[in-house]
């Protein structure tokens, strides 16, 4: 280790009275003389000729203590790593709690919808036609209806430890139920289920029956309070990472069939029901995101007149 001389003679000035002593010493050496410093730093002893004869100088270079020691560097890194683990650890914490919180609500929402949407009301009405068909000696509608009420039954209670399934699967589901209603309004609409061509309905997932309620609000609400034969189309198309479903039928319009119920007083605890658990489960599906899933509107011509309803459900599949 190496000090330059002129550090080693300015230490000089505190032990020598004599200022201009210090200067001729000074001047007997460059500016980029240097002396040795041992590891202990201890310089070598300097002898130096003065008035009164030679006098020796020890000199003792001490570094400036730094602001950490090792230890002390060791110290401050462990204590980070323990701060960033004890965050991280809290951070994976709340967000496990916060998806199991979520995972719960979903839970409760599937078995809420399959409650609301497989009603009472469709059951009894279900087993009702059955009866008359039977009734009325037509054994063979007997039969077929027996037969896809029984598939729908099945299906559903599938469905039911299934939390996703296939839109293929969906579709089959959809196709029973609207086959069943069909023949339980006497062939009063037709339907049909387009898919578009860009879709294959066996790699989309989805929650089972999030569209039946929209469905059910175009047969009982728009077309069974019209003359004319229904017609209810249901359309699949991609949009980025949601399947928008599209619900349009041709019945009396959405604001003449709430304002018919009203006037009425109809109840429609059931379909309110229905969509009110519909929504949420589009929303949790979309991670929590509020943005509105579903839009109602009204068809209408160019010169006002309503030709139906159209129901646009967005759904997060990616």
């Amino acid at each position: 280790m190496e000090r330059r001389i002129s550090e080693a003679l300015i230490i000089c000035f505190s032990l020598l009275a004599n200022a201009g002593t210090s200067f001729a010493l000074l001047g007997q050496y460059t500016a980029g003389d240097t002396i040795a410093v041992s590891a202990e730093g201890e310089i070598t002893p300097l002898t130096i000729q003065t008035e009164n004869g030679p006098l020796d100088i020890h000199i003792k270079v001490e570094e400036p203590p730094g602001i950490l020691d090792e230890t002390g560097v060791w110290i401050l890194i462990s204590v980070i790593a323990v701060a960033i683990i004890y965050f991280a650890f809290r951070f994976f914490l709340n967000r496990s709690r916060k998806n199991a919180v979520l995972e719960a609500k979903l839970a409760h929402l599937e078995r809420s919808a399959l409650q609301a949407q497989m009603n009472p009301h469709f059951i009894f009405n279900s087993l009702n036609s059955i009866q008359s068909y039977i009734a009325n000696e037509e054994n063979e509608k007997a039969n077929r209806f027996l037969a896809k009420f029984s598939r729908l039954v099945r299906s559903m209670l599938n469905h039911a430890r299934s939390q996703k399934i296939t839109l293929e699967d969906e579709i089959e589901s959809l196709r029973l139920y609207m086959e069943l209603e069909k023949m339980r309004f006497k062939d009063k609409f037709d339907f049909d289920i387009v898919i578009d061509e860009d879709i294959d309905p066996t790699d989309i997932i989805l929650p089972p029956l999030l569209i039946q309620p929209y469905l059910e609000n175009a047969i009982i609400h728009g077309l069974a309070q019209t003359r004319s034969q229904g017609q209810i189309r249901l359309y699949y198309i991609m949009d980025g990472k949601y399947l928008l479903a599209t619900v349009t039928d041709n019945g009396i319009g959405y604001e003449t069939s709430k304002r018919l119920k009203q006037q009425q007083g109809v109840k429609t605890l059931h379909k309110s029901v229905g969509m009110t658990i519909t929504q949420k489960r589009l929303e949790m599906l979309d991670e929590g995101n509020t943005d509105k899933k579903v839009t109602i509107q009204e068809v209408k011509d160019r010169q006002g007149e309503v030709l139906g309803t159209k129901v646009d459900v967005k759904i997060r599949v990616s």
